[in-house]
């Protein structure tokens, strides 16, 4: 699988967007490698984080929250395999606007940006200095990893069925715990994603922390802090310039 399609699926920026910018061994810089057991582990019981409430009355309160955005503004922070130096964590920038565009923004430790406006979306990673620009049809949105943030469960639905009920290691691996919404693929593999957890404010119903866990192994934690809704966002944010010298590739 390609890097755009990998990305865009599994971060979405699943976004970045599984297409063709790399050998598919290299790891988008938020990945946190995941070690095959070396003998057969006995999966860790559920535990009940939805306070009560069950699937269906999730999707709506989430639902709700996301009717009332036009627009949204977070930072983004997630661990650096690499390196344990608080200056080496990852960092970056959410951005979503109605209707139809995101923004991912990842400044830390490697610069790439993940733009979709409407139809069109653009992966850029900075150091192989080269862009995909490539077409999206309107049942590719709910494929797209994180770009789980801002859809209607209603879309998700055709892809995904619903649970409220954490593991005890996803608890401890995102330190944070109820309400949460586990999203699973209908079909394995089909959308390179093998597992979606939405942990959700109890006051807001908005995503506070994302984790995907992908086909490949990977494991994508995200946080988003300082979360801004219905600001306006100027239009040049939306721009899609790279540095000179970039290569386009057109899919």
């Amino acid at each position: 699988m390609d890097i755009l399609a990998r990305h865009v699926r599994a971060l979405g920026l699943a976004l970045a967007l599984s297409l063709a910018l790399a050998p598919a061994s290299a790891a988008p810089a938020s990945a946190v490698p995941v070690e095959a057991p070396t003998h057969p582990q006995r999966p860790s019981a559920p535990v009940s984080t939805s306070q009560g409430l069950g699937a269906e009355a999730m999707r709506r309160r989430l639902d709700s929250a996301w009717a009332g955005v036009r627009t949204y503004e977070a930072n983004l922070k997630w661990p650096n395999p690499e390196s344990a130096r608080l200056e080496d964590q990852g960092c970056g920038l959410f951005l979503f606007e109605k209707p139809g565009r995101w923004l991912m923004e990842f400044h830390t430790p490697r610069m790439e940006k993940y733009v979709i406006k409407g139809s069109e979306a653009w992966a850029y990673v900075a150091k192989l200095k080269q862009v995909v620009h490539y077409r999206l049809k309107a049942e590719d949105r709910a494929h797209l990893g994180m770009l789980i943030l801002g859809q209607p469960t209603s879309d998700l639905a055709k892809i995904y069925t619903f649970q409220t009920q954490l593991l005890p290691e996803d608890r401890a691996a995102m330190h944070a715990g109820p309400p949460a919404l586990i999203l699973t693929p209908r079909e394995p593999e089909s959308t390179g994603v093998r597992r979606a957890i939405l942990f959700l404010d109890p006051v807001s119903w908005m995503p506070v922390k994302v984790r995907l866990q992908l086909d490949s192994g990977e494991d994508l934690r995200m946080t988003l802090e300082a979360g801004k809704r219905n600001q306006r966002l100027d239009p040049s944010v939306w721009n899609v310039v790279f540095p000179t010298g970039t290569r386009v590739v057109e899919q």
